[in-house]
């Protein structure tokens, strides 16, 4: 049986956590349409303050905001929408 690849839309405060999670036991790639959240989470750093960076840096989370990214995994995916503000 191959692992599972997992894709989680979303990376806020709750995507984020989430996509952390499942990236502790499956290949995981998390999406989010802002390239800043992108280039942020990337440099270790999370704006909402869920998720620290240490935790941030010894993840395996791959992040991307190329929607094209998504086709790699298996069909498992995962949806979560960050609230804008007013």
């Amino acid at each position: 049986m191959a692992a599972s690849k997992i894709a989680v839309c979303g990376l806020g405060y709750v995507g984020l956590p989430v996509a952390v999670a499942f990236a502790r036991r499956f290949d995981v790639v998390g999406f989010d349409v802002d390239r800043r959240r992108i280039d942020t989470l990337r440099s270790g750093e999370d704006w909402t303050g869920e998720i620290e960076r240490d935790a941030l840096n010894a993840s395996t989370l791959r992040y991307t905001d190329d929607a094209s990214d998504l086709s790699e995994d298996d069909g498992q995916s995962c949806s979560t929408r960050r609230e804008r503000p007013r």
